[in-house]
């Protein structure tokens, strides 16, 4: 990304898994998919592999279970989580300075293809969108060029002392009306809600065929093709 400053803000304003016992209760970034592999792992080896390691995670439901687990990552603790709302998170992590910006919710799954095609939308908003049936739902990806980074922090400012409990489809809104504009990205396979099953078995054998292809001689290309579907 050159010299241009990037940073990832992580949004957990929501109640995850919750236990009678308090001791198994833990954030949705916690989740596991693959085995052990958590929902922020994925996040982070997408963000990893297209050179962004200052991240901040903004969450306030069970949130020292996740700062024991990735003790690196900068935290920020959201004290009214249970009555705010998503752009409030993100208010606390206003940068000081302008730089590229990607901002994930933490019930995502992402592969970075899905991150890289976000950052190429250079002068507008880009938001990750993905088929469900006949409708296109945002997933909760978003990615800020440097140049509209902190005039969307301020609209996020203003939308908050109006509403409070915005989420981050209401800061789409506000700044597609205050002029920033927002560009629809497909991210069919490429990133998921963990919500929906569907949408995140078909990232998830995405990302495995991919690894596969990779591995193999132009030549036994087809022989895979022809393999993935006899076992589909």
């Amino acid at each position: 990304m050159g010299d241009t400053r990037a940073f990832a803000v992580i949004l957990d304003s929501t109640r995850g898994t919750r236990h009678l016992d308090s001791t198994q209760s833990s954030p949705t970034s916690l989740e596991t998919l693959e085995s052990q592999r958590t929902v922020l792992d994925w996040t982070l080896s997408a963000l990893s592999s297209c050179g962004i390691e200052d991240v901040t995670y903004v969450g306030g439901y069970h949130i020292q279970k996740v700062i024991e687990r990735y003790p690196g990552l900068d935290y920020r603790y959201q004290s009214g989580w249970a009555r705010q709302g998503e752009v409030a998170a993100l208010d606390l992590a206003r940068p000081p300075r302008p730089g590229r910006c990607l901002i994930i919710r933490s019930n995502v799954i992402c592969v970075p293809d899905a991150l890289r095609k976000l950052i190429a939308v250079q002068h507008q908003v880009a938001a990750g969108f993905y088929e469900d049936g006949p409708a296109r739902n945002f997933i909760g990806l978003i990615a800020l060029p440097e140049a509209l980074c902190l005039r969307a922090f301020d609209v996020a400012d203003s939308l908050i002392r109006r509403e409070p409990g915005s989420q981050l489809e209401g800061w789409l809104s506000a700044m597609d009306e205050q002029g920033l504009g927002v560009q629809r990205v497909a991210l069919d396979s490429l990133a998921a809600p963990v919500s929906d099953s569907a949408a995140v078995a078909r990232t998830v054998v995405g990302r495995a065929v991919h690894r596969i292809l990779i591995r193999v001689a132009p030549y036994q290309f087809c022989n895979v093709l022809v393999f993935i579907g006899h076992k589909v």
